[in-house]
């Protein structure tokens, strides 16, 4: 359809997180703001498309305090899918836990694949990069644990390697 579906993110001057979704629409040059879904903590996610879903995955709430920004939470349900043709959100499968920063590409496939980020070690509640990766089917509607990653990594980008467009 050529439209555009934005949510999360900080505000301008990066004190609060951003409890809002929009769509854009190319064709009218025109931004409608949507209800947001249940959860309104995904900034620093990521939305991704998987098959005719998306998936807004993992991400936490921010809030400015006298050290700067700080996390006041991971996003719960870590997974949302926004169903465009309803404009509505819904909880969706939940992958393998909380994080931030990750990255994600959908795949020729039509399945989307997540890789590393950030989470929250409970043993010094300070912030690690992740090995883990993770597939979530669209037809299934299930996250599958992938390989370990030989590095842990943060706001790492990903692709697929070897597809052509016809």
């Amino acid at each position: 359809s050529g439209n555009v579906f934005v949510t999360a993110g900080l505000d301008q001057t990066f004190a609060a997180t951003l409890q809002t979704a929009e769509i854009y629409d190319q064709n009218a040059g025109t931004w409608t703001q949507i209800s947001p879904g249940t959860n309104t903590q995904h900034t620093l996610g990521v939305a991704a498309t998987a098959g005719n879903q998306i998936l807004v995955v993992g991400g936490v709430n921010l809030a400015m305090g006298q050290q700067g920004l700080s996390i006041s939470g991971f996003a719960n349900p870590p997974v949302e899918i926004f169903n465009a043709q309803q404009s509505t959100f819904q909880g969706g499968a939940t992958n393998m836990g909380e994080r931030m920063d990750l990255a994600a590409d959908q795949q020729s496939t039509g399945s989307v694949f997540f890789a590393g980020g950030l989470t929250l070690d409970p043993a010094t509640q300070t912030l690690v990069a992740t090995d883990t990766t993770e597939t979530y089917d669209p037809n299934q509607q299930a996250f599958t644990a992938g390989p370990t990653m030989t590095v842990a990594r943060s706001a790492a980008k990903i692709a697929e390697i070897g597809t052509t467009s016809d």
